[in-house]
């Protein structure tokens, strides 16, 4: 049984609604959200290798990298 095969299981056991590719894009991007390791998503994702992870989902690490500079910013200017 592949990871694919593992995800799409889940998603019909927790009854999810939505194309299979779509969860898992969402079910990644979350994950990319929230875990801090690259390469546990990146198998999660049943991706074989961090590289391939990386090329699909940069922009979200990109994204997670700006929202929290910005928020930094915005404390560090708070408390002048």
């Amino acid at each position: 049984r592949t990871k694919a095969q593992g995800m799409r299981r889940l998603f019909d056991r927790t009854r999810i609604e939505g194309p299979f590719h779509t969860l898992k894009h969402s079910c990644i991007i979350n994950w990319l959200q929230s875990v801090p390791n690259i390469k546990l998503v990146s198998k999660l994702a049943g991706h074989s290798t961090v590289g391939i992870t990386l090329d699909r989902y940069v922009h979200v690490l990109e994204e997670n990298a700006i929202s929290e500079l910005d928020n930094l910013y915005s404390t560090m200017r708070s408390t002048s």
